[in-house]
């Protein structure tokens, strides 16, 4: 049975630099294998635009 989750986060899981990323990051690689899930996170000033998803993502690898 496949649900929708919704995953809140205040840090954008990536980079893997921080314990809170890497946290978030495999609560959402987890979920993701057998459930459809939505990410919203915060984006701080210091976050890369190249980490930033810019599309929808249907896999996390």
């Amino acid at each position: 049975m496949t649900i929708n989750i919704l995953l809140l986060t205040h840090v954008l899981p990536y980079p893997l630099d921080a314990g809170p990323k890497v946290r978030a990051y495999y609560m959402l690689r987890h979920l993701a294998q057998r459930h459809q899930v939505t990410l919203v996170s915060f984006v701080r000033a210091d976050d890369r635009p190249e980490h930033v998803p810019q599309h929808d993502k249907r896999r996390v690898n």
